[in-house]
């Protein structure tokens, strides 16, 4: 039987040991590595801004009533969107929510956290120049704003919108809306009612 010096075994169980030691090591560096998030290299899980389709007017397997708006009436939209400035409405009946998604209706994305899933749901008649939206029971809900008064929108309720309304969706998101047809009938002021 091969037999070593004294010295020789301390010296083996030193060398193992350092060499345990260093593989140790490199796996705590490793294990230390992937908890440091690498910058710009993370795929994104949500739109910055609203996914859109290239072309909504021009979306295949329509249901019928689903025709685009004849106009080409569009969204302006004013507040709460970076890079998005004019939405085209896709057609006379549709909803508008957080993310598009078209098996379920939602034509129009406004990617806002105060914005619900199935916010509004928008139905026009291009011939009789009528066009509503309805707050779906949306979260944060949906209001025309009119100088610095709001009228918030009854949810369920179908609300008349009319050429150059400016709706506010959730909190932050704005829009004015570019329809066929006339604008909204101002009120008489107080003064002019009370002598008539």
């Amino acid at each position: 039987m091969l037999r070593l010096p004294d010295y020789g075994i301390a010296y083996v169980l030193w060398v193992g040991a350092i060499a345990l030691g260093a593989v140790a090591s490199l796996q705590v560096l490793y294990f230390l590595m992937l908890l440091i998030p690498k910058r710009g290299s993370r795929p994104i899980r949500q739109p910055n801004g609203p996914v859109m389709p290239t072309n909504p007017a021009g979306v295949e397997g329509r249901r019928a009533g689903n025709a685009p708006l004849a106009s080409g009436g569009k969204m302006v939209v004013l507040t709460g969107l970076l890079n998005v400035e004019d939405i085209p409405l896709p057609n006379n009946n549709f909803v508008i929510g957080r993310y598009y998604h078209p098996e379920n209706n939602i034509h129009i994305a406004l990617d806002e956290k105060s914005i619900s899933r199935r916010h509004a749901t928008f139905q026009g008649d291009d011939k009789s120049r009528d066009y509503y939206l309805t707050d779906t029971n949306s979260s944060y809900g949906t209001a025309l704003r009119m100088g610095d008064k709001q009228q918030q929108l009854v949810p369920g309720a179908k609300f008349r919108i009319y050429n150059g309304d400016v709706i506010q969706f959730g909190q932050a998101i704005t829009a004015r809306f570019v329809l066929p047809g006339e604008s909204r009938p101002t009120p008489a002021p107080a003064d002019q009612n009370a002598r008539t």
